[in-house]
């Protein structure tokens, strides 16, 4: 299935971090989330450390906006239950919101995001 949505930004996963623009965010028309490094060869390379995240609707993802604790960068965290987190980095927060609300994904929008230290 193609992407429907598809965002660059930066990713954190498990504590680990990569800046924008080495990671995307994708939705496809089913409602199937991906968080993922860029490329396959950084996903090769790197992707032990920060693995690619998917979540389907039988999750049951939620997703809110949040700011990174040192720098303040602006982000959507996605969540399930029983599941790691992952985090987005995006400067553009309300639209990876908007787009997940458009499939049913269940979304908040903070007017003081929650802060994310180091295990996002």
């Amino acid at each position: 299935m193609s992407d429907l949505h598809r965002f660059i930004g930066g990713m954190r996963a498990g504590g680990r971090n990569a800046s924008s623009p080495l990671a995307e965010m994708t939705i496809n028309q089913s409602g199937v989330i991906t968080v993922q490094l860029r490329t396959r060869l950084q996903r090769t390379l790197y992707g032990r450390w920060l693995p690619t995240t998917v979540f389907g609707p039988m999750d049951d993802p939620s997703a809110e906006n949040i700011k990174g604790g040192l720098l303040g960068s602006d982000g959507v965290r996605v969540r399930a239950e029983d599941r790691t987190s992952v985090v987005f980095w995006t400067p553009v927060p309300r639209e990876v919101l908007t787009a997940l609300g458009e499939h049913g994904i269940k979304t908040v929008w903070h007017e003081h995001p929650p802060k994310v230290w180091i295990r996002g």
